[in-house]
């Protein structure tokens, strides 16, 4: 069997990284930006009866989404973070043989 070096670029990860926290930081203001138009809505278009109670439960629920991809993006980048550090560690092992 042939041996297989494992290469893994630092660079490219922390592009990903990076990339995953804009990702996130657009989500959440999408989020952000589609809460106030509901809340528009329900302000000047839809103001009393069934549909605007309805409205009102969709823009609560639509509230806890605010800030979840800013989360999940924070923990990716954590975790690529401890990935490339617990690589870089092994690393040192293998090259200084300690």
């Amino acid at each position: 069997m042939a041996e297989q070096d494992l290469v893994i670029d630092d660079r490219y990860v922390e592009e990903v990284s990076e990339y995953v926290k804009q990702m996130g930081e657009n989500i959440d203001t999408m989020i952000d930006g589609y809460i106030s138009k509901l809340q528009e809505i329900k302000n000047t278009a839809i103001m009393e009866g069934d549909i605007a109670k309805s409205l009102e439960g969709f823009i609560v629920s639509a509230e806890s989404l605010k800030n979840t991809a800013g989360e999940i993006s924070s923990d990716v980048r954590t975790r690529l973070t401890d990935f490339l550090n617990e690589v870089n560690e092994k690393d040192k092992l293998v090259f200084d043989g300690e």
